[in-house]
C-alpha cells in the first residue's frame, strides 16, 4: 500500500477535517464568551475610560513645547552671536 491509497487518503482527510472543526469550534466559543459574556466588563471599561478636558488643548502644549525648545537653543555652529 503506498501513501496515496484511497482508504489512507480518506482517513487523513478525516483526521484534517475534524482538525479544523475543532479548532473552529474553539474560536466560536472563545468569541461567544468576549462578546457575550463578557460585554458588561468591557462596557463599563469604556464608560470609565472617558478623556477629561484639562484646559489646555493638545496643539496648545505642543506648540508652547517647540517655542520653548527654540527659545532656549544655543546658537548654531556657523552663526555669529552679536553682542549689543
Amino acid at each position: 500500500m503506498n501513501a496515496f491509497h484511497p482508504h489512507l487518503l480518506d482517513r487523513r482527510l478525516g483526521m484534517a477535517r475534524t482538525g479544523v472543526w475543532i479548532v473552529l469550534g474553539i474560536l466560536i466559543l472563545s468569541f461567544f464568551r468576549t462578546q457575550i459574556l463578557g460585554h458588561g466588563k468591557y462596557q463599563l471599561q469604556s464608560e470609565t475610560n472617558r478623556l477629561r478636558p484639562n484646559g489646555v488643548n493638545q496643539q496648545g502644549q505642543e506648540q508652547e513645547i517647540r517655542s520653548n525648545a527654540i527659545a532656549t537653543q544655543p546658537a548654531a555652529h556657523g552663526e555669529l552671536q552679536q553682542d549689543e
